[in-house]
């Protein structure tokens, strides 16, 4: 019959491995993503390090304490409750990075899925831009179609133009259409014919299995501080 403690240690494994595979592949999606995106989830995990070794060293110092019988009660609890104290601004800082760099690679990704528009075809693709919603009853309907492709009046549908032109138009709450066709370019990044779109899209799919990476990491952190009736923030 497997023990109540066997049962704990089968499920902190499972989480592990599933933390390990998460970042795995999450490891791979940075690195397709660029130089910047690989950096931000070496710091990342570089974080999930830290929340680690701050909780692991704040419960083998707690163990340690409580197992000295020539410390007097009231300095042990002094020292346990620094002990804590300190860890639980290190966990929280920890924390704090690795969210930084979640919020950083989902802005990479989301920006990465869109359509590009050339420089030198700006004009041109904003004055055709104008002609097609010029006459329209719903430009917002235009711009969500545009949004689904790969050329230039994809990328122009998508730009900062586009938003100042459904504001021009009188379009309701202009900034969530804009923000509507962006999530629609975004979607339609899984279908295009650009490598890199199709990488970014798939980058921004996997954004909540990194949140649930994180939730791993977390429980992982927390292990040896359950093991000694600890709670920390």
């Amino acid at each position: 019959m497997t023990s109540p403690q066997d049962q704990i240690q089968k499920h902190r494994d499972s989480i592990s491995a599933q933390m390990r595979a998460s970042h795995a592949h999450w490891r791979k999606l940075a690195h397709a993503l660029g130089p910047t995106a690989r950096a931000t989830f070496e710091a990342y995990e570089a974080a999930v390090r830290e929340l680690r070794q701050a909780s692991d060293s704040a419960a083998l110092r707690v163990k340690q304490l409580r197992e000295d019988d020539m410390l007097p009660d009231a300095g042990r609890r002094r020292l346990i409750a620094e002990t804590l104290s300190e860890a639980a601004k290190k966990r929280s800082a920890a924390r704090a990075r690795m969210r930084a760099a979640r919020d950083v690679l989902a802005a990479k990704a989301r920006s990465a899925a869109l359509p590009k528009l050339a420089k030198d075809r700006e004009a041109a693709a904003r004055e055709e831009l104008r002609m097609l919603t010029s006459g329209a009853e719903d430009p917002a309907s235009v711009l969500l179609e545009l949004a689904q492709r790969d050329d230039e009046l994809g990328a122009v549908a998508v730009s900062s133009y586009a938003e100042s032109l459904l504001r021009a138009k009188g379009v309701p709450s202009a900034p969530a259409v804009y923000a509507a066709v962006c999530d629609h370019a975004v979607d339609a990044a899984r279908r295009s014919a650009d490598p890199a779109r199709q990488v970014a899209a798939a980058a921004h799919v996997a954004l909540g299995e990194l949140d649930r990476a994180m939730s791993c990491a977390e429980a992982a952190a927390n292990a040896m501080l359950e093991d000694e009736g600890v709670e920390l923030p």
